[in-house]
């Protein structure tokens, strides 16, 4: 655990909402009450990106909502550098800057710095105040040759960085990010993992919640994972530990020729999946790094051909399924 302040502390905050009547196949369904968070207990600290993992439906958008202050908890506390949102909520949201990456939030017939001009209203800055604060964020995201263009002119990049600078505009303590990069290519993707990383929180000591899906991002980037399934936290640990969780039991993909599931297990090899192919079987198995050696003879000593194997990463959905078992 950080040596730092906790700069967000959530204590046993739940939230349900009333689904309305719907379809289904069975009918007409009457409006039920859903469980979206269920006493979430953590701390986020200074200096630190904490990952929020969790597949759809796990409640990691309520939470940043809540953090936010866009809605309150039915049940529980947040409290931002000491500021406990139930008293005071306007002055959480002065401390929390959420990047919302949705186009339709900004003008889109206006400038970049248009955009950010009139958010920066409404953070109550006016005068040079604002015009310097405005430039600034625009050189912190690279956007100043780009300012003057209309926001519908803007690559998906583009608009991304201007959604962080307007989350920066009033200097937050904290950045809460809802999956940035689930519309960037590859490189772009790098690239804003990298800028969060080393501009916001190393340079300006900011604290974020990262929230994803991708577990390969949540490993690359933040320092503590906080996993959420069903609205309950089911780990909350650090990069190492996590690291060690998923190489604990690693899963490799086999290639092999024409051959059963019955073979297989007269060869003491029981797989995780079994896929037919066109010219054989693909197989998963669960097989720890220094077992290896004794499933490949195996298989060769009841003549099951290898063509091929490599190790799987982990899927979230597979992590998700060990930890709650």
């Amino acid at each position: 655990m950080s040596t730092a302040q906790p700069v967000v502390v959530l204590e046993n905050v739940s939230k349900s909402y009333t689904r309305p009547w719907r379809f289904s196949r069975r009918g007409i369904v009457p409006p039920e009450s859903v469980r979206a968070l269920a006493n979430i207990s953590f701390a986020i600290h200074e200096g630190e990106i904490c990952g929020l993992l969790g597949v759809n439906g796990a409640g990691k958008t309520t939470l940043i909502k809540i953090l936010a202050s866009l809605i309150t908890p039915d049940e529980g506390r947040v409290i931002v550098q000491g500021i406990d949102q139930a008293v005071d909520p306007a002055g959480i949201r002065r401390l929390v800057g959420h990047v919302n990456t949705n186009e339709r939030s900004f003008y889109w017939r206006l400038s970049g710095r248009m955009n950010l001009e009139f958010f920066a209203s409404l953070y109550r800055l006016s005068g040079e105040v604002k015009h310097r604060q405005v430039q600034r964020m625009l050189e912190l995201v690279d956007m100043t040759d780009h300012a003057e263009k209309r926001f519908m002119t803007y690559s998906t990049g583009q608009k991304q960085r201007l959604a962080i600078a307007r989350a920066l505009l009033s200097d937050p303590t904290v950045i809460l990010l809802d999956e940035p990069t689930s519309s960037l290519d590859l490189i772009s993707a790098g690239e804003l993992r990298r800028f969060i990383r080393e501009k916001i929180v190393r340079e300006m000591g900011s604290a974020a919640l990262w929230c994803t899906h991708n577990l390969q991002e949540a490993r690359e980037v933040c320092d503590r994972i906080l996993i959420l399934h069903r609205g309950n936290v089911v780990a909350n640990v650090s990069r190492s530990a996590l690291e060690q969780e998923v190489s604990a039991c690693p899963v490799y993909r086999f290639d092999l020729g024409p051959c059963s599931e019955e073979q297989l297990a007269a060869a003491g090899v029981l797989p995780h999946s079994f896929r037919q192919q066109d010219n054989g079987v693909e197989v998963e198995l669960v097989v720890r790094r220094q077992e290896l050696s004794g499933v490949l003879e195996r298989l060769l000593e009841y003549h099951i051909p290898i063509f091929g194997f490599q190790p799987k990463e982990m899927s979230l959905e597979d992590l998700f399924r060990k930890l709650v078992n």
